[in-house]
């Protein structure tokens, strides 16, 4: 009986762990106490020596705790619940903040697992994941709510933050949570950030928001940042922002920016946006570094100063926008230095409360791009509204637009060469509106099908 219990326990001593062996171990590490019961069949007064392994700390051991490791050892834990580290999770805030502590260092030093966000867990300052892959898995936005509280600290950046380093995994991904504040325009929901550029991040985002508790007073002043990520995923997520009381865009326009995409390195590719909803911001879209490729599509943007305004700082290619609605005060798309840009199908509406001038597309020097199909409807009375604005742009089309209540339909603001403009539809037009612009360069402004310019 005892030689079959001592085989079991040497065999399960060299199980893999972690996915990698135990070392051998030997017979001289088999202790048997003073008064050997062995005979009887009795071994829980028997120790036995483990080397030590992640998260357990080996050593001489009683059989039963040696059963205990090795079982822990062989079933690894990839879920990380904030409440086993003190949280409570109910609204309180009691524990929460130590119980995310504890919770991402037990985290990375298992080298990454789904951090999980039980119930309304308030924190009062910010967490970092860094290093490792990490998936942040709630329940639903009802359910699942991380929430910075009333004291979170007006230096603090971000509600969380997870930082991809150089030569780790780079996995990310953040389903069905609720990121709230309960201050005004204090930091930004989520924040993901790599240190290396021309990986393949695999970064993930969906079914979730970003909001205040109560959208009436509280709100982020950025919902969802991302810095140097590469081919991330956003989809089914929503951004609100605070509305104040007291009416009009001033109102409408406490948050800075819905998503905010920032590159400071090379080789960024392929940002794709689906099914997103940006409430109540200056910008919806906000981009400055270098990126190649940035897809929307049926992405909602309402009351918001600009929809996309996107700054690369030099030129780069392929921005694609597609079936999205727009409701703003400022300009719908407002580009800087994109080439292969693509625009299909999209619906633009200025404010009826807007207080300042509109256009649906301010292009400048955009190279190469279409603009088709879709509608630009002014809704404001008492400001204009001009369809789409080339400045210092070349060979680009606009066609089969409906323009309703439009003051102009196309105009070139400068510079501008070889543009095509084939004529759609105009409905409500206003009395003096004009189908193209007369200033500037209005020559390179064309009226038809591949007309030369």
């Amino acid at each position: 009986m005892l030689r079959l219990i001592l085989t079991a326990l040497l065999a399960l001593a060299a199980w893999p762990v972690y996915g990698q062996a135990l070392p051998e171990p030997s017979y001289r590490a088999i202790i048997s106490p003073d008064n050997d019961q062995g005979s009887a069949g009795d071994t829980s007064g028997m120790s036995v020596r483990l080397p030590p392994g992640p998260l357990l700390p080996g050593g001489f051991l009683k059989i039963p705790e040696a059963f205990a490791q090795i079982q822990a050892r062989t079933q690894r834990v990839f879920r990380f619940d904030p409440r086993a580290y003190g949280a409570t999770c109910n609204g309180s805030g009691t524990g929460d903040d130590a119980g995310f502590d504890g919770a991402i260092t037990a985290l990375q030093k298992a080298g990454g697992g789904a951090l999980l966000i039980p119930g309304k867990c308030v924190i009062s300052q910010p967490k970092t994941v860094t290093g490792v892959p990490v998936a942040v898995v709630g329940d639903g936005l009802a359910v699942s709510q991380l929430i910075g509280s009333a004291s979170f600290p007006a230096g603090g950046k971000f509600l969380l933050r997870i930082d991809i380093m150089n030569g780790s995994d780079g996995t990310v991904s953040v389903n069905g949570v609720s990121f709230r504040t309960l201050q005004a325009e204090v930091a930004s929901g989520l924040e993901i950030e790599a240190m290396q550029s021309n990986l393949e991040e695999r970064v993930q985002i969906s079914h979730t928001e970003f909001r205040g508790v109560d959208p009436g007073q509280h709100g982020f002043n950025y919902g969802l940042r991302l810095r140097n990520v590469n081919t991330p995923k956003v989809s089914n997520v929503t951004v609100t922002g605070r509305q104040s009381s007291s009416g009009g865009p001033a109102s409408l326009t406490n948050m800075d920016v819905c998503f905010d995409i920032m590159n400071t390195l090379p080789g960024m590719t392929n940002y794709v946006f689906s099914d997103t909803r940006c409430n109540a911001a200056k910008r919806a879209y906000n981009l400055s570094g270098y990126m190649e490729g940035l897809y929307c599509g049926r992405c909602i943007n309402v009351a918001v100063g600009f929809g996309w305004f996107l700054r690369p700082g030099r030129q780069t290619p392929l921005i694609n926008i597609f079936s999205s609605h727009t409701d703003f005060f400022n300009a719908a798309v407002d580009i800087t230095d994109i080439t292969q840009g693509a625009y299909y199908g999209n619906l633009f509406y200025h404010r009826a409360d807007a207080t300042t001038n509109g256009v649906c597309y301010q292009m400048t020097r955009v190279k190469e791009s279409q603009i088709l199909g879709g509608e630009c409807v002014n809704y404001a009375d008492t400001t204009s509204l001009v369809g789409v604005a080339w400045s210092a742009s070349s060979d680009n089309i606009v066609g089969d637009m409906i323009l309703s209540k439009v003051d102009t339909g196309v105009t070139n603001l400068g510079g501008s060469t070889g543009n095509v403009y084939r004529r759609g539809r105009w409905i409500n037009v206003k009395q003096g509106a004009r189908e193209h612009g007369k200033g500037g360069d209005s020559s390179n402004v064309c009226i038809g099908y591949n007309a030369a310019c």
